[in-house]
Order: structure tokens, then sequence, then C-alpha cells
């Protein structure tokens, strides 16, 4: 599992509608990122300690997105992560989406939230600009796209060999729904 990851989302599981918009959305502006969505994670949490995993997304991530709820209030894995992002350092701390009136313990009332569903683009532009002011301000860069495509190429694990050689031999790949199989006439039956 990765340790660092540009953003992570925290949110109630009653949220993960509103969660899983947010992804979707940062996936699709900046595909680049790496976004800690725990719902898109659960191949790799899968026998993980879970405290462990969580303590280190939170407290490591470029930018925190807090889905605040009256379910996230409540639940015993809310309260831990938020915990954890309490600690954070203030200039980035977290960015909060408000979807009611909840209160949570040490969530200032001075805090600016963002309080708008019908906006999440927006909301995403804002903290995705926050990820890019900080490495800016911290000399951090992103590898380019050609960069990324030699990366993908050169730990493609055969991929590429495969795609090449259907393209040298003019052949297409067939699904699997085509393949005909004649066992039946191979093989005689001895049941």
């Amino acid at each position: 599992m990765d340790k660092y990851y540009d953003i992570a989302i925290s949110f109630a599981g009653e949220n993960k509608d509103i969660a899983e918009q947010i992804y979707l959305i940062i996936k699709e502006k900046f595909e680049n990122f790496k976004v800690f969505y725990s719902n898109k994670k659960e191949v790799e949490l899968m026998g993980a300690d879970a405290e462990e995993v969580f303590e280190e997304v939170f407290t490591n991530a470029n930018q925190v997105i807090v889905v605040i709820s009256k379910f996230y209030k409540k639940k015993e894995w809310t309260k831990f992560e938020w915990e954890i992002i309490c600690k954070r350092n203030e200039r980035n701390k977290f960015n909060p989406i408000r979807l009611d009136d909840s209160i949570l313990y040490g969530l200032s009332n001075n805090i600016i939230y963002y309080s708008n569903r019908e906006k999440l683009y927006d909301f995403v532009d804002i903290v995705c600009h926050k990820v890019i002011a900080y490495e800016k301000e911290n000399d951090l860069s992103r590898p380019s796209e050609s960069e990324r495509i030699q990366y993908m190429v050169t730990n493609s694990s055969g991929e590429l060999e495969k795609s090449f050689q259907l393209k040298k031999n003019n052949q297409k790949r067939i699904s699997l729904e085509e393949i005909k199989f004649y066992t039946d006439s191979l093989f005689e039956k001895k049941y």
C-alpha cells in the first residue's frame, strides 16, 4: 500500500456516495493525483493493520478532505481518523465539506468549510490547487506525461511485448467468447 497520497478522503460509510463523487471528480480532472478513497482500496486493505494504515495515510497525505455529517460524528473509525487529522500541521490540516449542522469535537467555529454539494467541481478545484501550490512552494515536481509513459512501459510486465507481437503479426485480440473449444473431439471420455 502506498504511504503517500496527494489527497485522502475521510468519510462515514453513509456518505460514501458524495465521497465517491469527490473521488471521481478528482480522477477526472487530475488523473495523475494519488487519491486515498478507502472504497477503492479494499483489496489492499484486506488483512492490513487498519489503525496503522489509516494513521499513515491521514498523517502523510498532502491534503485531506473531511466529509462532515451526523454519521461522521458517531462512527468509531471516523473518530479515529479525525484525531489523526487534528494533529496535522496548521497549513495543510484539512478541507472540510459539511453536509449538515453537525459539530465535531476539535472543530473550531471559525473554520471555513464548503457546504455546497451542488458544486463539488469547485470544491475539488480548490483542494487540488492547494496540492499544486504546496508542490510549487516545496520544489516538488510530478513526472511529465512522457516520464509516466516511460515508467508504464518499463514496468508493463510483458503487456507491451504482447501488444507489439499482435500488431507485428497483424493479429487481433480475440475475446474468450469467440474462442471455440473442441475438447470433445480431442479427448476420449473414460466415464
